[in-house]
């Protein structure tokens, strides 16, 4: 309300004071009402942009006045002047009654611009149903010149934020979104005269600053070489470009970064997960060989970043060494080393190597894979053929396969001359008998020489069998372990102490009963084991083991020629038969 002071005239002594006000309206017949102090007044002159001037009586002090009819939009002035009862007029007061009546054109939300770092995005605006990190993003948009602009969230009353156009009808301005969750802006304009549009189109979007948990890469898939498929990620590969598998969140997005040994991440683009929460990367260049690390990390639909996942290694490998044969073993007999090109009487020589750490060994003879082993983690590798030598030149050798699946070349040739020796003849007869009393024996195939039993046990590891039924000790005042001797061959029969002087067997309840056969001496169903020797060889038993069931049979039982004590236990349906020339002692 603007304020005006005028006397009637200089012979009016009483001043009065119009109260008028001057704006821009939308309202085309506007009501003015004003006060004049002085009570000599009794009317105010009204004039609308100097013509047809209308006397307004002035009642208690107090005038009011409305136009007959809307006046057309634009700039009006109007004059007041008061007039007291002796026609004296105070002087014009003009003001400015500036009538807008049409409404502002709707304004567009051209951009919404999500600044939060991290998100996909970042400086850009956020897409119509799309997503956004930014509880405070920026919306961009036009609408009329110097109207005063309105954001409003759904149909909600009260805006979020407000901003005036600029000349040009441009403008910005920052909004807090309070709570994650839809939201659908739309900017309403207002005008000088406080006339205001329609809403513009909505621009509808989710608000989610919720960060992700955390993705997993979980194995590989190499289809390159001879091992194809999916693997764990601590076997090495010969696949330069191997697909890493993982988990993230489903229908979102995963970004990997992967590192040579001491290198820098390099970051790749963001990879969709399915909707069943698995995901799937390929490296978009071939790696070289050695370690590589990678990592992943979830990013969802509005740019929010998990933590880096814990960094895994992968071992990428092309290449492989050539193995070696290092010594060759003849174990027939007396063990000795048998050198490239020399004669041999073993059928099955023992192979010992080296080769890439890990990494399967096959055995060549003449080109025909005989064996196969696995090198230790020094690169150690030995083996014995799984068929028989053919007599005369024999040629050896050995390629290896590595964990990623590189073959490597052929090792050089290792030429081998076997020479049968003639076939063992047991020292009694080859034909099962029966000596009349329902007692009969049958010939044991297969034998082993062993002359000194230490040496013999420290050669072969343990985990080495040594396919024999019949053991002979040729050495003298040996001391032998049945339990040991026992874990190093398989099939045993019976065994043979005899030797060139005595020998002593220490007998061991539970190996025992692991060996033997059923009915191979005597005609019943029992598992049966023999012991040979000779006056002077002894064998001990721990009284312990073998007082519980344990009998020695009186029957003096005849087999080839020989006489055997039986040992018979009906618990555990087994018979042990030793040489009535070997003495038994308990321990």
């Amino acid at each position: 309300m603007l304020f005006f002071n005028a006397s009637a005239s200089s012979n009016t002594p009483s001043p009065h004071t119009v109260h008028i006000q001057s704006d821009w309206y939308n309202d085309a017949q506007k009501r003015w009402e004003g006060s004049a102090h002085s009570p000599d007044t009794v009317a105010v002159i009204i004039m609308v942009n100097g013509k047809n001037p209308i006397s307004v009586p002035v009642s208690g002090g107090r005038f009011s006045w409305t136009p007959s009819q809307p006046l057309p939009d634009g700039e009006h002035v109007l004059t007041f002047v008061a007039v007291d009862r002796a026609n004296n007029q105070s002087d014009i007061v003009s003001v400015n009654y500036n009538i807008d009546t049409i409404a502002p054109d709707k304004p567009q939300i051209t951009a919404i611009e999500d600044y939060t770092a991290g998100g996909i995005h970042n400086g850009n605006s956020i897409k119509r149903h799309g997503y956004t990190n930014d509880a405070n993003p920026v919306v961009r948009g036009e609408a009329e010149a110097n109207s005063l602009v309105y954001i409003y969230n759904k149909n909600s009353k009260t805006p979020l934020a407000s901003v005036t156009a600029n000349q040009h009808g441009k403008w910005e301005v920052e909004v807090n979104l309070p709570n994650d969750g839809a939201y659908e802006l739309s900017a309403v304009a207002e005008d000088r005269a406080n006339n205001r549009s329609q809403p513009s189109l909505k621009w509808p979007f989710q608000l989610d600053t919720e960060k992700p948990d955390s993705a997993t890469i979980n194995y590989f898939e190499d289809d390159v070489g001879l091992y194809r498929g999916q693997f764990d990620l601590i076997r090495a590969t010969d696949d330069r470009r191997p697909e890493l598998y993982g988990t993230g969140d489903p229908n979102e997005y995963v970004r990997v970064q992967y590192a040579s040994k001491n290198g820098n991440w390099v970051t790749t683009a963001t990879v969709a997960v399915d909707s069943d929460g698995t995901w799937l990367w390929t490296p978009p260049q071939n790696l070289s060989d050695g370690e590589w690390n990678f990592r992943v990390r979830n990013i969802d639909h509005a740019g929010n970043v998990s933590k880096w996942s814990s960094t895994v290694t992968l071992l990428i490998d092309t290449t492989t060494i050539q193995p070696l044969i290092m010594q060759v073993f003849d174990d027939r007999g007396p063990i000795e080393s048998v050198l490239p090109g020399q004669n041999t009487d073993d059928a099955r020589l023992d192979f010992i190597g080296k080769a890439e750490v890990n990494s399967l060994v096959i055995l060549y003879q003449d080109g025909t894979a005989v064996g196969s082993a696995y090198a230790n983690s020094q690169g150690d590798w030995r083996m014995t053929p799984q068929q028989d030598m053919r007599a005369g030149l024999n040629n050896f050798g050995v390629k290896a396969i590595d964990e990623a699946g590189n073959e490597s070349s052929y090792s050089a040739n290792y030429p081998v001359r076997f020479i049968p020796s003639p076939q063992y003849q047991a020292n009694y007869e080859s034909e099962s008998r029966d000596d009349g009393n329902g007692t009969s024996y049958l010939p044991i195939p297969g034998e082993r020489h062993i002359y000194d039993v230490a040496s013999w046990l420290n050669t072969y590891p343990s985990h080495y069998l040594v396919k024999a039924a019949n053991i002979i000790f040729s050495g003298e005042n040996q001391i032998i372990d049945f339990a040991a001797l026992s874990a190093r061959v398989e099939g045993l029969q019976k065994i043979d102490i005899s030797g060139k002087g005595n020998n002593l067997l220490n007998l061991d309840l539970h190996s025992l009963l692991n060996e033997g056969g059923e009915g191979l001496f005597i005609n019943d169903d029992s598992q049966q084991l023999m012991i040979d020797g000779d006056m002077g060889d002894r064998i001990t038993l721990d009284r312990t083991q073998f007082s519980d069931g344990w009998l020695t049979s009186q029957n003096k039982v005849q087999i080839g020629g020989e006489n055997w004590t039986l040992l018979t236990n009906s618990q555990a349906h087994y018979t042990l038969l030793v040489n009535q020339e070997i003495e038994i002692t308990y321990g």
